[in-house]
């Protein structure tokens, strides 16, 4: 009797940990597509940013072979002259969209 009712609780651990594997699983895999989607568009966004602040002439970017910004030179513009300060590559959104799926 004891080793029946051992059973039956393991076997609902079981199936209980199997079903609660599976949904956080659906969720995680939902949870990463629309962070993904989220990411890109904001990729997207900040680069139009970059844009529109090279074309006001703040700032002058850097591309790489294709055409992605990889750098950027500050421009400031004092009432006397005109200072540069150059930006690595850090402080630039990186535009690959490479799907793992």
């Amino acid at each position: 009797m004891l080793e029946a009712q051992m059973v039956t609780n393991v076997v609902g651990v079981v199936i209980g940990g199997l079903i609660t594997w599976l949904v956080t699983q659906w969720y995680y895999r939902r949870a990463a597509k629309d962070l993904e989607k989220e990411a890109i568009e904001l990729r997207r966004l900040i680069n139009y940013m970059l844009l529109g602040i090279e074309n006001m002439g703040w700032i002058k970017l850097n591309r790489d072979e294709q055409g992605n910004p990889c750098g950027f030179v500050y421009i400031l513009k004092p009432e006397s002259g005109t200072i540069t300060i150059k930006g690595s590559s850090a402080a630039l959104v990186k535009t690959s969209h490479k799907k793992d799926d």
